[in-house]
């Protein structure tokens, strides 16, 4: 997953640049993303324009 993300030869990866160039961070847009693997300790969140909630308000 994390290769997919970041690799510049994947779709995903210039998708999410030119969300961020084109909405940045005023507000209009927000995202919620979680991901999980099955160990403990082993999870991301993102959160973007977004109030805090989900696996973030656990930390």
């Amino acid at each position: 997953m994390e290769r997919f993300a970041k690799n510049p030869a994947d779709p995903h990866l210039k998708a999410w640049q030119r969300f961020n160039q084109s909405i940045g961070a005023d507000g209009s847009v927000g995202i919620w993303h979680e991901t999980y693997l099955i160990e403990p300790g082993r999870y991301k969140a993102i959160y973007g324009n977004m109030p805090v909630f989900g696996l973030a308000a656990c930390n």
